[in-house]
Parts: C-alpha cells; structure tokens; sequence
C-alpha cells in the first residue's frame, strides 16, 4: 500500500504535476493538469515525436480532458470517465479547471525497456572499478559528452579518453550505484542514479569515501544502446 500524497517520485513540469508510486506490477500515477496544459504544447517538444507514443489506461477524478486520436477520433472526458487510449493520439485541458487524472501502467513492458539500458549502466560501474578505459569507451557514442564541475565538457571519444585516463592515473575506485529512475523513450533513455564508495589515491595510499548524484542520457544505436551524456557531481556531505 503507497498513498499518492507521498509519492516514491514526483515531477513538475509547464503546467502541471505528477505524483507516482511503484507497486508490485503496476506504476500508478496522478497527474493534475492546468487550464492551458496540451500534450503537443508542453510535451511534444521535449519527446520530438509528433504524438504522444504512450498507451494510458485511467479514470479522470476531476476537470475534463479532451483526446484526439491521430486517425482523427476525439472524445471528451469528465469526472469518473474510465478510458483506455492507445499510441499516437494528442491531448488537452478542457476549460478553466484543472483535470486530475490517475494514469495505470502494468510495469512489466516499462521492465523489459528499462533491462538493456540498467545493464549499459552496470557495466559501466563494472568498467569504472577495473579501471579499463577502452572498455568504458566502449560504452560511449563517439560524440559523447562528460560533465563534470569544474572541468570543462569532454566531448568526443579522444577526450573522453583523455579524462578516464587522468583519473584512473591518480586513484583507482570502487562505487556502487544505485537507480533511482530510468525513462526510455524509443530511442533514447535517461537514467539518474546515486553512487557511494571510496576511490584510493595513488600516491598516498589515502582511502577517501565519496558519494555522487549522476545523470547518464542513452542512445539507441545499432540496436544498441550507448551513452551519450554524463553529468554526475558531489553529494552535499560531500561538498562539504
């Protein structure tokens, strides 16, 4: 039992919020949508698909919520209105009063995406603790992009290369990481993770412990997937 006033992951966006739980076999999601709030307005140019792509099994508890298929169906929702939508449809606010909607995903499709994706992940953390620079490339699209605070971004294979090989020149590390989302969509995929460990510096000998917040941004390539952007920085404890 998870009660949606205290959500495992909430997100805000133009317009509106999200609150969702993770049970069992099932993502259950409440999202309250402003007046003015439309899928090809406020979405579309963050997924660049020309419809929204996601099936939506829920029932509306407030407000109305208009739907148009890309066939040219539409229909209009209201309060206790169950609805099934398939792939390829827009969607918007209906009205001067905010819609709310709880959304219901079986989470085993959401698992077989996110399977490939979690595994590129893991072997990088593998990769990281053996300090093998031409296997973690391997990973990386060729025009990558590492951030990290106060150097500047690495892009492109050669200095991507460059910077694990300074790294791994001055300590070796051992990290875990830790999921805390993974979104796939079609050809891209980002993961955002927490990783805690300790790196051993190479001229001392000193252990230091260290914890990280990361955002890695995947994508498909060859029917493989690859990261393209890693962002990752200091947790405040250790800032400080």
């Amino acid at each position: 039992m998870k009660n949606l006033d205290t959500p495992d992951d909430k997100v805000s966006f133009e317009h509106g919020t999200l609150n969702i739980v993770n049970l069992a076999s099932t993502v259950i999601a409440s999202g309250t949508l402003q007046p003015g709030w439309r899928w090809s307005t406020d979405v579309k140019p963050l997924v660049g698909t020309e419809s929204c792509q996601a099936s939506h099994t829920g029932v509306v508890l407030s407000g109305r919520f208009h739907i148009r298929m890309d066939d040219g169906t539409e229909v209009e929702l209201g309060p206790g209105d169950a609805h099934a939508v398939s792939p390829g449809h827009d969607a918007w606010v209906v009205g001067e009063e905010p819609c709310t909607i709880v959304d219901f995903a079986a989470v085993q499709q959401a698992h077989d995406d996110e399977a490939p994706v979690r595994a590129v992940i893991e072997a990088y953390a593998e990769r990281l603790r053996e300090s093998d620079v031409g296997a973690i490339l391997g990973l990386y699209t060729d025009d990558a992009a590492v951030m990290q605070p106060e150097y500047e971004t690495a892009l492109g294979s050669s200095a991507i290369a460059v910077r694990y090989e300074e790294a791994f020149a001055a300590c070796t590390m051992n990290e875990t990481f830790e999921f805390e989302r993974i979104l796939v969509d079609n050809d891209l995929a980002s993961v955002r993770t927490r990783s805690s460990g300790q790196i051993t510096l190479k001229a001392t000998g000193e252990i230091l412990p260290v914890r990280y917040r990361e955002l890695f941004v995947l994508e498909r390539v060859a029917d493989e997937w690859r990261i393209a952007e890693y962002m990752f920085q200091s947790e405040p404890e250790q800032q400080q």
